[in-house]
């Protein structure tokens, strides 16, 4: 027989009562979150899947039958009290309406007989029963759903299934919670939530691959450069990763792959990230690496912002070595780029641009802004790869910009009617923190990018823009003062604000300056010129 688990459900109930069947069906249920409302409440719903079960549950996160939504479902052990555990669940908010919510469970049973299992809901060390028939569906790849009625939902919750008897429970595809508010009473609408991640039950599906998150903190957000390593034996073509986001996590931007995202009202469960079959980023062959990148927004504190589990098409993907860290100097990374898509918005203006032939160099300044405004400008050089004039255009888009550090998109195309291998020779603000899909040094304001193996040749007329990097500008640098200009006769000494500085008086004569600038002698101040006198 097999079966599988829900991973991803915590709610918290409060006042609940006891539990009634409302319905049953051997139909599969959609499972959208969604809200819908009207002049006297609210409609709030949110499904967890069997796949996200943590671990201590009894069974295994397995995909042999067809039919279930992501293609992964919990199978509960053939034992009695046989138990799946659910991850906490979060709800924050006004008080709910007065009338009933609901838990759907969507699941497969493939035996003549019940499967009974019971729920429970344990909030602010209550724990609330529900019990749950799961009828036969007719095969272990036909989905039914059964859903109890329950009490108002609120705060933080646990739960938990266990079996009733020694044959255990069916295969669980996803549960879903259904919240009605009341948006008339005190604290309106104003509910927010999302699911508490946890450590994975055990899986019986292959390891298809290696996960590496990278982690750049900034302020109010962390950006992550992610690398896939393909360790199975087979080549790759085209794939999908999904993993939860930590609780008080919000998806904001993302490059070099497609993004979609499920929400729990304004609460982020899960990131989507996928490479079509046949792109550049798409295809790995054994052994290969495929990298992306994404922005979070932090709306509360936790402890980490690291996925706990990634699945990744019919399998999984270990997380290895993961890091976390606030800067770094200079480095090399290899990643890739794609395209982008997102349901919360982002800005993004262009930075700079330099176009040079592999004879000469050239370089230009502009601006742009984003959230701030920041100058850079650039040159680049490029070599032709079969020996004529190659012709390189740089750009610069920030994409992301705090103040205190951006991100950007560096552009790079190939103008000429040959092929080049490229390298730019970047002048911009602050220190890099991060750069992905490129080598590179940085030298003061000069940043150095080099293309790699996969990205380093560009033929006629070829765009690349799978190079991004991030920065942290830090304080502004203090300016240097104008000279210091003296209408009448003063004392002997005139000092400046350099320390030393050599300052020149209208009758030639100089003098060392000291290191506040007060007045000048017998004449003005021409000219302050740092160095010796």
């Amino acid at each position: 027989m097999n079966k599988l688990i829900p991973a991803l459900v915590t709610f918290a109930l409060f006042g609940l009562i006891n539990a009634q069947v409302i319905a049953q069906s051997s139909s599969s249920s959609s499972s959208s979150t969604s809200s819908t409302s009207s002049s006297g409440g609210s409609w709030y719903a949110t499904t967890i899947m069997g796949n996200r079960a943590c671990e201590g549950s009894d069974g295994v996160i397995e995909r042999r039958n067809p039919g279930a939504k992501e293609g992964d479902y919990f199978n509960v052990d053939d034992a009695l009290y046989s138990t799946v555990v659910l991850p906490d669940f979060i709800i924050d908010g006004g008080p709910p309406a007065v009338g009933y919510s609901t838990v759907n469970v969507v699941y497969a049973n493939g035996s003549s007989f019940d499967r009974p299992m019971r729920m429970e809901i344990e909030e602010a060390d209550i724990v609330y029963d529900y019990a749950f028939t799961f009828a036969p569906t007719g095969g272990w790849d036909v989905w039914g759903s059964e859903m109890i009625q329950v009490g108002s939902v609120a705060g933080k919750d646990r739960v938990r299934l266990i079996s009733l008897t020694e044959e255990g429970g069916p295969n669980i595809d996803r549960v879903s919670l259904n919240l009605s508010i009341d948006c008339g009473a005190s604290g309106g609408c104003g509910y927010g939530g999302g699911v508490k991640a946890c450590p994975p039950a055990p899986k019986d599906i292959p390891q298809l691959c290696d996960i590496r998150f990278d982690e750049m903190p900034g302020w109010g957000q962390s950006q992550f450069n992610v690398t896939i390593t393909n360790t199975s034996d087979e080549t790759i073509d085209g794939y999908t990763a999904r993993w939860l986001l930590r609780y008080g996590q919000e998806f904001s931007s993302g490059w070099n792959a497609d993004f979609s995202s499920e929400y729990y009202n304004s609460a982020l469960d899960e990131l989507v990230v996928s490479n079509d079959a046949g792109s550049w980023n798409g295809t790995l062959q054994p052994g290969a690496e495929s990298s992306f990148g994404y922005i979070t927004q932090t709306r509360y504190e936790v402890d980490s912002h690291l996925p706990l589990e990634v699945f990744f098409n019919h399998g999984y993907c270990a997380i290895e070595g993961s890091s976390s860290s606030s800067s770094s100097s200079s480095s090399s990374s290899s990643s890739s780029s794609n395209s982008s898509s997102s349901s919360s918005s982002s800005s993004s203006s262009s930075s700079s641009s330099s176009s040079t032939s592999s004879s000469s160099s050239s370089s230009s300044s502009s601006s742009s802004s984003s959230s701030s405004s920041s100058t850079s400008s650039s040159s680049s050089s490029s070599s032709s790869s079969s020996g004529g004039q190659g012709e390189v255009v740089a750009d610069v888009d920030i994409n992301n910009d705090w103040g205190e550090g951006y991100c950007a998109v560096l552009v790079v195309e190939n103008t000429s009617s040959s092929a080049v291998s490229w390298n730019v020779s970047l002048t911009i603000e602050g220190q890099v923190s991060s750069l992905w899909n490129a080598n590179w040094s940085q030298s003061g304001a000069q940043l150095n990018v080099e293309g790699v193996a996969w990205n380093g040749t560009l033929q006629p007329g070829e765009v690349n823009t799978s190079v991004g990097f991030c920065a942290n500008r830090g304080a502004e640098p203090s300016k240097e003062p104008e000279a210091q200009l003296c209408s009448e006769p003063r004392p002997e000494v005139c000092t400046a604000l350099w320390d030393p500085v050599c300052a020149t008086r209208a009758d030639g004569s100089t003098y060392t300056a000291g290191n506040s600038c007060s007045a000048c002698a017998n004449a003005a101040v021409l000219s302050t010129v740092p160095g010796e006198c």
